[in-house]
Order: structure tokens, then sequence, then C-alpha cells
């Protein structure tokens, strides 16, 4: 099977303007193209087995400029 075709989604890392760095992307669902953010969870401990990322649906808010969006 072709590479490019085991793959359903994409995430890019980036640094917010506080310093946090978030990843944000997309996720093909069912042939549905779901844009997602991923953020490190900050209760995640190797003795509580907590994910160390959670993934969220994107919700592109509005920074003032027409067209800008941000993931969170």
């Amino acid at each position: 099977m072709d590479e490019a075709k085991k793959d359903i989604g994409a995430l890019w890392v980036k640094t917010a303007k506080s310093g946090v760095e978030f990843m944000s992307g997309y996720v093909d669902f069912m042939g549905r193209k779901v844009e997602v953010v991923c953020f490190r969870n900050a209760k995640a401990t190797a003795e509580n087995r907590q994910p160390t990322w959670r993934i969220l649906p994107s919700e592109p808010r509005e920074t003032g400029t027409p067209g800008d969006k941000v993931p969170f």
C-alpha cells in the first residue's frame, strides 16, 4: 500500500504567544476533515497513567485581521 494512503491526518508543532507549545492540524475521520489542536496534559505523570497530549476539535477565533484565525 502506498505510504500516502495510510495517512489519516497531519499535525504541526506551534508555539503560542504565551510560550505554550501545542500542535494543530487535521484528522480525516470517516471521510470528513476535522481540524484539531493538541495540548500537553498538565496532569500527566508516569504514576497516574494520564495521556501526555489531549486532542480537541479546533475552534478558530478571529484575531482582528479578516481571514486570520487562531486554533484556540
